[in-house]
């Protein structure tokens, strides 16, 4: 019992770990500043690699940034892991 109830908090505190990063990286993404959102949306997926948000911000900034390509292999991602969660 004590692994599964250690297991809940490690994730809720990756959750919160991983949000942590993402609004500082949806911050600077609003401000403009694409390439550092990137690095905060890159923090946020080490933790918790299933946030299709971060995943779909980044490849918004990458877009913003004229990598076209790169940006749309993100954007995929993102769809893919959304059509998982419903």
């Amino acid at each position: 019992m004590k692994k599964s109830i250690f297991s809940f908090f490690s994730d809720i505190s990756k959750t919160l770990a991983a949000d942590k990063y993402f609004r500082k990286g949806n911050e600077l993404y609003d401000s403009g500043n694409y390439e550092e959102a990137i690095k905060f949306y890159d923090k946020a997926m080490e933790i918790k690699p299933d946030v299709y948000e971060a995943l779909g911000n980044k490849g918004m900034a990458l877009y913003y940034l004229d990598k076209f390509n790169e940006s749309q292999v993100y954007l995929n991602m993102a769809e893919e892991i959304k059509k998982q969660w419903k």
